[in-house]
Formats: C-alpha cells, sequence, structure tokens
C-alpha cells in the first residue's frame, strides 16, 4: 500500500491537499507551467526563476524537477 507521506519527516499523512489547496502554497498551477516553460525554452536558471518567483532555489529545483507539484 503506497500511501503519501510528509515531505520533511516521513511521517503518514493521507488526505494531504495538493497544490493550490494546500494551506501552504505560494504557486499556482498556471505559475508552475509558466515556469517550466521558460526552463525548457532555456528563458532561465534556477536563480533567475527563483528571484523571479521569490522562492528559494531549491524549491525552484525540485518543482523543475517535478519533485513537488508532480500532478501537474
Amino acid at each position: 500500500m503506497d500511501r503519501p507521506r510528509c515531505p520533511t519527516c516521513g511521517c503518514l499523512r493521507p488526505g494531504q491537499p495538493k497544490g493550490e489547496a494546500h494551506h501552504a502554497a505560494r504557486m499556482t498551477e498556471a505559475k508552475v507551467k509558466e515556469m517550466r516553460g521558460k526552463y525548457e525554452r532555456g528563458e532561465g536558471t534556477y536563480l533567475s526563476l527563483s528571484i523571479e518567483y521569490d522562492l528559494a532555489y531549491s524549491t525552484v529545483g525540485n518543482i523543475i524537477r517535478r519533485r513537488t507539484w508532480r500532478h501537474v
């Protein structure tokens, strides 16, 4: 049985809202798609995108590599 886990501590968290539905979301699905598109077209680096979207460098990397927001 594959159940969702908390990304920071690994505890089980069934039913956790994803994406924009999560209370702490700072991005929207549209912004995620826009960011990935810019990166794929070579219009931004992790650093430039992190500044543009006011996110941590590692957060941008996780979004681009689909470690987060993988449902988009």
